[in-house]
């Protein structure tokens, strides 16, 4: 039903008003369900357009600042949680603050960032998937930063695994890593060199690039 400020309407008027503000220059623009004694008509309380707000919704939501939309009042909208976020538990502290500022359905700080990601996601907004190449930790798959918290799976290296190891050692170093008082770079192989099938391929090098000498006795 209307709300009124003032005054009761009878059903009749309370129907003639319903949807319908009186200023027709806001009408597809605004929710109007609040009648104002004082200015004698059916006023903008609400935006259909979430990236609106205020008096006549004219104005644009922070850009940037309100991703999840923001209020009447142009405050951003941090009582919901998107597809991807999720509520942080682990701290008990900052999970009751949270709630009490967002309510019990709400996962977002007050920036409108998700508070934490559902496992497999990252990002502020936890828009982005975990690359399937990271091996997966007690802390998840990777970091908000997209950076795998444990090792890389056979074949690939790099703080997000997405490079893959030479063909020749599908075992190579994830980081750039120091070994016998030598710097070795990130993807230097970590075994033997090999063969597609496995067997020992007569070849050397940090990534296995350089074919060994015919004259060597295997």
């Amino acid at each position: 039903g209307r709300e009124l400020a003032g005054f009761s309407l009878d059903s009749k008027a309370m129907a003639e008003l319903d949807g319908k503000c009186s200023e027709k220059s806001v009408d597809d623009d605004c929710v109007c369900d609040l009648y104002s004694y004082k200015y004698k008509g059916s006023v903008c309380t609400a935006c259909q357009d979430t990236q609106l707000w205020g008096y006549g919704c004219r104005l644009r939501c922070p850009p940037g600042a309100c991703r999840w939309n923001c209020d009447f009042a142009g405050s951003c909208q941090l009582n919901i949680c998107p597809e991807g976020c999720k509520a942080q538990k682990r701290n008990q502290e900052v999970a009751a603050r949270s709630r009490e500022n967002n309510g019990p359905d709400g996962c977002l700080n007050e920036r409108g960032e998700c508070e934490a990601c559902e496992r497999g996601m990252w990002g502020l907004w936890c828009e982005a998937e975990c690359s399937p190449n990271c091996e997966e930790s007690v802390e998840g798959v990777c970091d908000r930063k997209g950076n795998c918290f444990n090792s890389c799976k056979t074949g690939w290296y790099g703080s997000n695994c997405s490079l893959a190891c030479p063909e020749a050692c599908p075992s190579c170093l994830q980081f750039e890593t120091e070994l016998g008082g030598q710097m070795l770079p990130a993807g230097s192989c970590k075994q033997a060199c090999q063969n597609r099938d496995g067997s020992p391929l007569d070849n050397f090098g940090m990534t296995c690039e350089k074919p060994c000498p015919g004259n060597c006795d295997k």
